[in-house]
């Protein structure tokens, strides 16, 4: 007697002398086997109708060299920032060029102008939060760039002012929490909380193991 349960599918056939055949076939498997070639013929489907959607296409990227030709003002350039305005700002060792993707306007040093760039030779550009440009300078210090009103803010090493910058060579500027800016020279690390003064300097100090 053949019992079969009720998940089962009996299933005839008819052997080779012609004799009748069973076999039982679980409902479930069968059905979760249907459902995957029924999957698996959608997706060759998709593959089909959709060839070129399914690859993304191969970017052709392209260098387009800026020089002095072009207007730039010195070819060794040190660092290159994008402003909130899309302007690209270039820092050389002959002032800092801002590029529009037409032309450069430069800005360096007018000894006549206390509001001019403090050294045409710079090293860092960096834009803070509130959209101001600091700019790090190889020898004169740091200087804060309004670019609405086009004015320069020097801020220098003051060796009567312990909170004044450790040194005027500036290798890096970054921005920290709540608007802080940390400046990194040749003479250690500052704090740039205010605009009046710089509140912490770090430096290395031979006789404390855990200086800079």
């Amino acid at each position: 007697m053949l019992s079969i349960h009720t998940n089962s599918l009996v299933v005839k056939f008819f052997k080779s002398n012609n004799q009748l055949g069973y076999f039982i076939v679980d409902k479930i498997i069968l059905r979760n086997y249907i459902n995957i070639i029924v999957k698996i013929k959608i997706i060759l489907l998709i593959f089909l109708i959709f060839p070129k959607s399914l690859y993304p296409e191969k970017q052709n990227i392209r260098f387009e060299k800026l020089s002095c030709e072009d207007g730039l003002s010195q070819s060794n350039v040190f660092s290159i920032i994008q402003d909130r305005k899309g302007f690209m700002w270039f820092a050389t060792e002959d002032g800092i060029n801002k590029y529009d993707a037409y032309s450069f306007t430069i800005y360096k040093n007018n000894p006549n102008n206390i509001n001019s760039l403090s050294d045409n030779w710079v090293n860092r550009i960096y834009e803070d939060s509130s959209g101001y440009l600091w700019i790090g300078t190889d020898s004169k210090g740091l200087d804060k760039f309004d670019t609405e009103k086009e004015i320069f803010t020097h801020y220098k090493h003051n060796p009567a002012n312990p909170n004044s910058l450790s040194s005027n060579r500036i290798n890096s500027i970054c921005e920290g929490k709540e608007g802080v800016l940390w400046i990194g020279t040749d003479a250690g690390l500052n704090i740039f909380e205010t605009e009046l003064e710089i509140k912490n300097n770090y430096n290395n100090k031979p006789v404390t193991p855990n200086s800079l």
